[in-house]
């Protein structure tokens, strides 16, 4: 008759032994997530030495985006309860501009169609705090970050729609989030 042995009752490996292969494991994890994955605006850098700046004398900023976008209209057409300042659209997607006439309320951030967002992120925008949400509809999918301007809210979307995907990556929104400056 055959006896089964408790690998954990085996000289040289036991207790000891997988506990430092779970080391091990949780180390490389750890290491790949660092290293590979981690925060991307502390760990990855994104080249802006050629991009072009966008400047709004009547809103009081400024912000820089990459040169090759495929289209680029400056407006200020009606948009909801605002108006559209800027619509860049990159070979897969979009990136827009809008000035809501309504003070930002953080407390209240709502989407297009008027739901509360609860909980919103928060992201950097120049040095100022912006509130994150997402929204679809259409087959098309938006990023939006919405954050103060004077008595007003100024909204940046990240779009893309079916076929088309901005590069939603953070570094990517972060870094261009980060060129703004608000000069009033």
């Amino acid at each position: 008759m055959m006896s089964i042995m408790n690998p954990f009752e085996q000289k040289g490996f036991g207790w000891l032994g997988l506990l430092i292969v779970l080391a091990i494991i949780i180390g490389g994890g750890y290491w790949v997530w660092q290293n590979r994955l981690g925060s991307p605006t502390s760990k990855s850098t994104v080249d802006i030495s050629n991009w072009k700046t966008y400047r709004n004398e009547e809103y009081g900023f400024e912000f820089k985006y990459p040169g090759n976008f495929l289209e680029i209209k400056e407006n200020n057409e009606p948009w909801g309860t605002g108006f559209q300042l800027l619509f860049l659209k990159y070979k897969s997607g979009s990136l827009s501009l809008i000035v809501l006439n309504q003070p930002l309320d953080p407390k209240n951030i709502q989407n297009f169609y008027e739901i509360k967002i609860e909980n919103p992120e928060t992201r950097n925008v120049g040095r100022k705090i912006g509130y994150v949400f997402g929204d679809s509809d259409a087959g098309c999918g938006i990023v939006v970050v919405q954050t103060a301007l004077g008595s007003k809210t100024l909204q940046v979307g990240f779009s893309g729609c079916e076929g088309e995907t901005i590069p939603s990556d953070n570094v990517w929104q972060d870094k261009i989030l980060s060129t703004f400056k608000f000069i009033k």
